[in-house]
């Protein structure tokens, strides 16, 4: 259990591509055998993928959603 709580502080960084090699690798170890955390990873990850087309067909442009300087961990789809 504190090992999912570990990973799961990781997923956002993970999503972002912004997670380090070695975060990177114990994200995609741990869901390999944890079913759980594999649902919860796969779960944020579309939301974050409807969010963005939902985003970009609603947008007025010029419109950048991540990579925005103001992006910072406060301001993601949600606290980890």
């Amino acid at each position: 259990m504190k090992k999912c709580y570990k990973v799961k502080n990781l997923f956002g960084p993970y999503i972002y591509n912004i997670a380090t090699n070695e975060e990177r690798d114990a994200v995609e170890s741990h869901i390999k055998i944890c079913d759980k955390c594999a649902k919860d990873l796969r779960t944020r990850q579309i939301i974050l993928k409807k969010h963005r087309l939902f985003c970009h067909r609603t947008a007025k442009f010029p419109y950048k959603m991540i990579d925005s300087p103001k992006m910072s961990i406060g301001n993601w789809p949600w606290k980890l």
